[in-house]
Formats: structure tokens, C-alpha cells, sequence
């Protein structure tokens, strides 16, 4: 389970500008690892976000506050433990209307792991969405560079409690379908 809780002050800065500050927490409850010398490690992360918008376009930062990027402890290569506070994720997105209701969803964003370079990843996504009264339909292409794994370390290779991995790194399709209330 994810739970998030977001919070943002927003102004116009100037003609169709907009600036964005936020805080945002993601709780995982029960979900956690251990460090090197067997501490606790909650996967729970608090970041600040800083956004400027200009119509359609954004640019936008988050920042990690807290003592572990969603619990990045342990350097996998050394076994020693590591803050990966500071961890930051820079981001570009354009999303104009190219038709009544249509929109085209381009973003491109850049996650640096502080002390955890190769975890780091670029992702971009294509896509377009569709509103109709309070539903939206989107589709969209989105690939992302990191790596399942480097040598025998598992990256970004998520694995079940069978042991069985998954490689969440690469090319996919993603559609959704939400309404807003």
C-alpha cells in the first residue's frame, strides 16, 4: 500500500506564469529493510517541490528531505550504509490541446540517487489523453534507462517473495482511465 499526502501553495508570477511550492510524504505502511547493522529503514520519503509553469509547459524539481530516498540505505557494492538524502528528480513536461478535448502528454525528468549513482535513470513519456465530463482515458509510450542490474547486483529489478524477478526498467505502454469526483 502507497499512501501519499501532497500539499502545494500555488501563485501567477507574471502574465500565464505560475509558480508551485510543495511537500509531498509517501507512506508505505509496514513496508521496510534493514541497513547494515540490522536498523530499521522505512521506505517512507518526504520530499519538497519547486515548479514553474507557462501555459501548457512546466519544469519542475523534488528534492528529498528525508534520511532515505525510499529506503536507500545500503550501498550494494560496498555494504556500507549511506544517506540518500538530497536525492533530486528535475522534470519538463508540454501538454497542449491539439484538439477539443485531446491532449498531447510529453515529459522527460532525470532521477539522481544521491550516493546511489547507478540507480540513477532518465525517463520520457509520450502519450495522449482524453477528457470527456469527469472521465479521462490516457495512453502513452513511456521508457525508462535504468538498469535491471549491473554485474550480479540487482538494480532496478523488483523481486516477489517467491524470489522471482521483474525488470521495471525499459519501454512500456501504460493506459488509465480515472474520474475525477
Amino acid at each position: 500500500t502507497e499512501i501519499d499526502l501532497y500539499g502545494c501553495w500555488r501563485t501567477e508570477i507574471g502574465a500565464g506564469m505560475g509558480l508551485e511550492l510543495g511537500f509531498i510524504s509517501y507512506w508505505f505502511p509496514g513496508a521496510f529493510t534493514r541497513d547494515a547493522d540490522g536498523k530499521h529503514v522505512s521506505y517512507d520519503t518526504q520530499e519538497l517541490h519547486a515548479a514553474v509553469s507557462q501555459g501548457a509547459a512546466s519544469v519542475g524539481v523534488w528534492y528529498a528531505v528525508s534520511s532515505h530516498w525510499a529506503a536507500f540505505a545500503v550501498d550494494p557494492y560496498s555494504g556500507v550504509n549511506k544517506s540518500s538524502r538530497g536525492s533530486t528528480y528535475v522534470e519538463a513536461n508540454w501538454n497542449p490541446e491539439i484538439a477539443p478535448g485531446w491532449t498531447l502528454n510529453l515529459h522527460a525528468g532525470r532521477q539522481i540517487v544521491k550516493n546511489f549513482g547507478p540507480y540513477n535513470f532518465t525517463d520520457v513519456k509520450v502519450g495522449v489523453s482524453r477528457v470527456e465530463g469527469p472521465w479521462t482515458f490516457s495512453l502513452a509510450a513511456s521508457h525508462n534507462t535504468g538498469n535491471a542490474k549491473k554485474g550480479d547486483t540487482a538494480l532496478w529489478t523488483f523481486f516477489d517473495s517467491n524470489g522471482r524477478g521483474r525488470n521495471v526498467v525499459g519501454t512500456r505502454w501504460v493506459a488509465s482511465l480515472t474520474r475525477a469526483f
